[in-house]
Formats: C-alpha cells, sequence, structure tokens
C-alpha cells in the first residue's frame, strides 16, 4: 500500500527507505521513495544514505524524466508545446511557495555524474498520454493557479497544507475509488516503474550480485516492490525519513 511509502507524523510527511534482498545472489536493492519538494535536511539524510550505499559498492539509478533523448521522434507541433507545458504544471512550485523551507529535489540534492539515470523523455510521456490528456491536465493545473490568485495566498496556502497532510490518506483513496484520469495513471506511474524495472534487470543480468539504490518518487514504491519480489528479493526493513514539515511561511 501507498502508507508503506509516505505517512504523516504529527505535522510532518515521511517517506521510507525500503531495503531488500536476495539471497540467491546476494544483491541488496534499497528503494528510497521521494517526495519532490521537502526540507533540506531530508535530501541531506538522503545524500548520507546514498554514500553509504556507494562505500558498500551500490550503484545509484535515479528518476529524472529528460526533455528529450536520442532516438526520440521528431514530435509534432502540439507535442513540443504540450511537453513545455506540462512541465510548467507540476506542482513542486506550489509548495515551495506555500510551505516554510521547502526546497526542488533537484535543486537540494546533489545529483552525481556516475548516477545512472534510467527514466523516460518529457516528449515520450506526452506522446503517450495523448494531446487530450495533457491539454486538461494543464486546463487543471491553470485552475488552480486561477484559485490561488483568487483566494490569495493566505487562504490558499491554509488549504494546500491540509492537503497535503492529508496525502498518505488521500492518495490511496483516490486509487481505490478510481479517480481521476487512469490514462495518466497509466504512463507517469505504471510505465515508468516498469522502465525502471527493466534497468533493474538488466543490471542484475550484467552484475548479479551488484546491490543497487533506486532513487524514485514514494508513489512508485508499491508498483516497484512488486517488481523486485518477483525477482526474488524480500524485505530486509524500512527507514523512515522526516521529508517536510508542513508549516506556513514566515
Amino acid at each position: 500500500m501507498f502508507t508503506r511509502y509516505i505517512r504523516r507524523k504529527s505535522s510532518t510527511l515521511q517517506t521510507s527507505i525500503v531495503e531488500m534482498h536476495n539471497r540467491e545472489t546476494g544483491s541488496t536493492i534499497g528503494f528510497v521513495g521521494m517526495i519532490h519538494a521537502g526540507n533540506q535536511e531530508y535530501y541531506d539524510d538522503i545524500a548520507e544514505y546514498l554514500r553509504g550505499a556507494e562505500k558498500r559498492g551500490s550503484v545509484v539509478h535515479y528518476e529524472g524524466v529528460k526533455k528529450a533523448v536520442e532516438g526520440d521522434e521528431l514530435p509534432e507541433e502540439w507535442v513540443e508545446e504540450a511537453a513545455e507545458a506540462f512541465g510548467q504544471a507540476l506542482p513542486a512550485d506550489l509548495i515551495i511557495r506555500h510551505v516554510r523551507d521547502a526546497k526542488k529535489q533537484r535543486e537540494a540534492l546533489a545529483y552525481q555524474d556516475h548516477w545512472q539515470n534510467h527514466d523516460v523523455s518529457m516528449h515520450e510521456v506526452v506522446q503517450r498520454l495523448g494531446s487530450e490528456v495533457v491539454s486538461e491536465f494543464v486546463k487543471d493545473a491553470g485552475s488552480i493557479s486561477k484559485a490561488e490568485s483568487e483566494f490569495g495566498p493566505e487562504k490558499f496556502g491554509k488549504f494546500l497544507r491540509k492537503v497535503l497532510l492529508a496525502l498518505p490518506t488521500l492518495a490511496p483513496l483516490k486509487d481505490l475509488l478510481k479517480l481521476g484520469d487512469r490514462r495518466m495513471h497509466d504512463v507517469i506511474v505504471t510505465y515508468r516503474n516498469e522502465v525502471a524495472l527493466r534497468a533493474v534487470r538488466r543490471q542484475i543480468a550484467a552484475e548479479p550480485g551488484r546491490d543497487i539504490t533506486l532513487l524514485w518518487g514514494a508513489g512508485h514504491g508499491p508498483g516497484v516492490i512488486k517488481g523486485l519480489e518477483r525477482l526474488g528479493y524480500r524485505k530486509l526493513g524500512t527507514t523512515w525519513l522526516n521529508a517536510l514539515t508542513v508549516e506556513p511561511p514566515l
């Protein structure tokens, strides 16, 4: 369940690191479930975990949708425009504006050149979703920005912080009730889970005993962990990190 990867403790959201081990190969995989806007101390804790994992011989695979990759077909004009709009519609900026000391993951965590990015391009995401789904998403994001403007920063910020603290409950309930666009979930979560697992399979085929650390969003946890279990990995333990203390800006 999603609550195994993100939970609330008082006014703080926590995410988990789940470690799994394959007795046959001796390989250990650490799934580091992330939120993409958190406190600096959170990203410092993750950086420390990653340094320790690398000292033990782990290779780091990370999530990160690329603007484009070699081999992408020249997209139709709407794909170019939609890819840019889709990237701008993601919610991290809202959290930065309305939660004290929140920072973007890519700015607060120092990514290393030798880490391996195993993800799709934004162009592929947009092409798989289709223009109608992306347009609806961008429209919804525009409605959120409009509400932020109409209600003002104080009222809107209070509402957003309540939503964030309810996230561990709302997210699995949304899936249970089949709310939202399934195409969006199928591409953003399910398909990209398979991309992550495909990279794991390639890694263990080349180096069966190699440890791997997966740096992916917490929402990918349920699907990726199930995939690792199918590959023979079993849970060793879970570590919880304080990710974001949800307080109003000063």
